[in-house]
């Protein structure tokens, strides 16, 4: 959960790319945990990668989504 508000506070910071570090961390956690990461978990660091603006970015938020519907 730690590292799930520090990705929420980064991200209200305009830090996005620390906070999409933040996300994978508390997303991967949470998941070898035996815990699902919320929806909008997903949503926020897809839309803090997509803000980063290359299209690698793009890219990897997409494949993130991809990864929240899986779960």
């Amino acid at each position: 959960g730690g590292h799930l508000l520090l990705a929420r506070i980064l991200k209200e910071e305009g830090r996005c790319a620390e906070s999409a570090a933040a996300f994978d961390a508390g997303i991967d956690l949470a998941r070898r945990s035996g815990v699902r990461a919320q929806p909008d978990d997903y949503l926020d660091r897809a839309r803090c990668r997509a803000a980063q603006g290359d299209e690698a970015a793009v890219d990897e938020a997409l494949r993130g989504l991809d990864e929240g519907l899986a779960d």
